[in-house]
This record gives C-alpha cells, structure tokens and sequence, in this order.
C-alpha cells in the first residue's frame, strides 16, 4: 500500500491539476501510465513479488528457519518508517534550493525526482538486505558441539 502511494506521489505529479503536459511528450506518457493500472500497480508490485522471490529464495536454502518470516517482516515493516523520515528530511532542504525558481511550485517531475531516486536506493537497499538476511545456524551449532567438532 505504501508504494502504491508513493507511485502516485512521484511519478503522476499532474493527477489533480486542471493543466497537463501536452500529449506525446514524455512527461504527459509517464504520467498517464502511472495514473491508471497497470501502471499504478507495477512499481509495488514489482517489489512485493522480489521480496516474496526472495523469501521463497531464502526459506529453501536456509537451514533454521525459525527467525526467517520476522526478519523479512521487520525489514518491511521498517522500510516504511525509514522512507517517510528520509523523504520528508530530503524534501524540506529540496524545498528551499528550489524556492527561488518560478516555477518550483508547480507539479512535474523535477520535484519528485530525487525523492523517487531516494525511495528508489531504499528499495534496492530493503531488497539486498533481505538477499543477505541470516538463515543459516552459526558453524559451531551445525556440528552439534560447542567447540565445533563434531561428536
């Protein structure tokens, strides 16, 4: 839900504007695409079914499973959090450099850019971090003795 959110934050910056780009330019594209499905629904899709893969992913080649689900849990759940401070710290500094343009304060993507660049190295950082999420018990615990020696 988050994402689909943010899909419609960053990347249809003229939803509820009377005025648009003209038709057959890049930005009146974009925007028409992300407005309405499928395009509203593929940046969020696309990474829930990477992380699903991911766990999938993980699950089979983990050896103690039990802590698996709640870190991929936590690491979503996080992800959250961290977009929305990390977003609004970047905006309010992007506000002001932008301020002294005249037309800073209309919609398009040069607001939106580096907040999507932003939420975008979040992704791939949720994305790689959930790659490396321990599913493995520690060597010495395989073995089945303290020392690591097998019995």
């Amino acid at each position: 839900m988050w994402l689909a959110g943010m899909t419609e934050a960053f990347l249809v910056p003229w939803d509820l504007t009377p005025v648009r780009p003209p038709t057959d330019t890049l930005p009146r594209t974009l925007n028409d695409f992300f407005e309405g499905p499928p395009g509203s629904f593929l940046p969020a899709g696309t990474v829930v079914a990477s992380s699903a893969a991911l766990f999938v992913w993980r699950w089979l080649r983990a050896t103690d499973r039990r802590w698996l689900p709640w870190f991929f849990a936590i690491a979503n759940l996080a992800f959250i959090p961290y977009n929305l401070v990390l977003s609004v710290l970047f905006a309010l500094p992007l506000d002001r450099l932008l301020r002294w343009q005249s037309d800073a304060y209309s919609p398009g993507y040069n607001r939106s850019g580096p907040l999507l660049g932003l939420t975008l190295a979040l992704i791939v950082g949720l994305l790689l971090a959930q790659a490396r999420i321990p599913g493995r018990a520690p060597h010495d615990q395989r073995l089945g003795s303290p020392d690591g020696v097998r019995p």
